[in-house]
């Protein structure tokens, strides 16, 4: 273990040298103020996505992004890409967030995760009453938002809003964040009921941190664990996310009626997911590839001879593009509608989970032929396989979950309460 993590070091101070290049000159070529286009977003992309790569190795062994990264990601714009105009927002479609979040997850998973997840939560705070979104972003436009739902929040309605105090895990990013969304879940009173779910918009000076995020993969997530401790958030932070799940048109904002706000919470939410699983695998397919173009086999025969692998490649890649063509086909209906029944919005969640079973299943094929060399701890094919076998098991990816509310949503079956508040 010494000598791979001092091999390791050695590797990152050189990665770390090239990625301070990329960064000035990122820097220079794109400014905090600067209004991008859908072009201009997939170029910005492709630069930030070399820093992002260049930093892989450090993000690995500090278990969250680097600062330069972060940096690095706040001085491109790109978490501003669906957010409205007044605040200094690009306020773009879908299919461009699909594209860019494809690209910097080709060449880094986990600070593609972290990208989609920021940009994402901005567009949802786009839902939030204006009081709260002024607070956020008049003074600090590319200010940085994580999550948490699952919790056993204590939640007690007082006087100026509602107290909380409670411990929420998996909360990607929230090291570099300025600002958390955590959920409450409130019991029904009355069976068959669905729950209450708010989502409460908390400062960072009002929660702590505990870094207990040390997983097999997607390590550079930094998804730690927040704390917050008796903390009253006022009325204009916190809504119930469970009609706005539901496509109920509950929303005080001023952007409702704009082409990108305004559709159902977790019918958008799961692209962010899903979209690192297609870049993810698209990057693992481009370094087997790679591979197999240069690597010599133990006969002295260049693997790209052997048939069997002409046969992967052709394989894996259709399956890849299966997946990306069924996720690009959930982007399509969501950019262009507003309004879901139950069995659309389950539909569009089915199609989700399943390219992430596709993106699955192409992973393991390749890294299964991709040889002896590439399970080094040293060689990126092996973390993309590590990363994409987390992404898989994420709950908002479960295919049989969604599997399961569609066919009784198509069956005419009655839905639990819980998957009809989140569906």
């Amino acid at each position: 273990m010494t000598y791979i993590l001092g091999s390791l070091v050695e590797d990152l101070i050189i990665f770390r040298r090239s990625c301070i290049l990329l960064l000035v000159r990122g820097r220079d070529n794109v400014k905090v103020n600067q209004i991008l286009t859908i072009n201009d977003g997939i170029q910005v992309a492709h630069s930030l996505g070399e820093v992002f790569k260049n930093q892989a190795l450090e993000s690995e062994l500090l278990c969250r992004q680097t600062k330069v990264a972060v940096e690095a990601l706040k001085n491109s714009g790109v978490v501003r890409l669906l957010q409205p105009k007044e605040f200094d927002g690009h306020e773009l479609n879908f299919e461009t967030f699909f594209k860019v979040m494809i690209e910097l997850s080709k060449h880094e998973p986990s600070s593609g995760w972290v990208s989609s997840l920021y940009t994402m939560h901005s567009w949802m705070l786009c839902h939030w009453p204006l009081q709260a979104q002024k607070e956020v972003w008049e003074t600090t436009p590319n200010a940085l938002i994580s999550s948490a739902l699952a919790t056993n929040a204590k939640q007690q309605i007082v006087e100026g809003g509602i107290r909380i105090t409670g411990t929420w895990n998996f909360s990607s990013g929230i090291d570099y964040a300025d600002w958390v969304m955590v959920g409450g879940v409130m019991s029904p009173q009355l069976e068959k009921e669905s729950p209450t779910i708010n989502m409460y918009l908390v400062h960072k000076s009002d929660f702590q941190v505990v870094r207990n995020w040390e997983p097999i993969g997607m390590r550079g997530t930094g998804s730690n664990q927040v704390n917050i401790e008796n903390v009253v958030v006022p009325a204009h932070r916190f809504i119930n996310i469970v009609p706005w799940s539901q496509g109920k048109s509950i929303f005080h904002s001023p952007h409702n009626n704009k082409k990108i706000y305004n559709r159902p919470l977790y019918t958008v939410i799961p692209i962010s997911l899903a979209v690192v699983t297609i870049g993810a695998t698209k990057g693992a397919l481009e370094i087997w590839s790679n591979m197999l173009k240069e690597s010599i086999s133990a006969f002295s025969e260049k693997l790209s001879n052997f048939t069997h692998q002409q046969i992967r490649l052709a394989e894996v890649s259709a399956t890849i593009d299966s997946a990306e063509q069924l996720l690009k086909s959930v982007v399509y209906i969501v950019d262009k509608k507003r309004e879901f029944s139950l069995e659309e919005r389950a539909m569009l969640r089915r199609n989700i989970g399943y390219s992430t079973r596709l993106c699955h299943q192409a992973m393991q094929t390749l890294f299964l032929h991709s040889g002896a060399a590439s399970t080094s701890v040293k060689h990126p094919l092996q973390r993309y396989w590590r990363d994409v076998q987390v992404l898989a098991m994420h709950l908002g990816l479960n295919f049989d979950w969604m599997g399961e509310v569609y066919g009784k949503s198509v069956l005419g079956l009655e839905l639990d309460p819980k998957d009809q508040s989140i569906c």
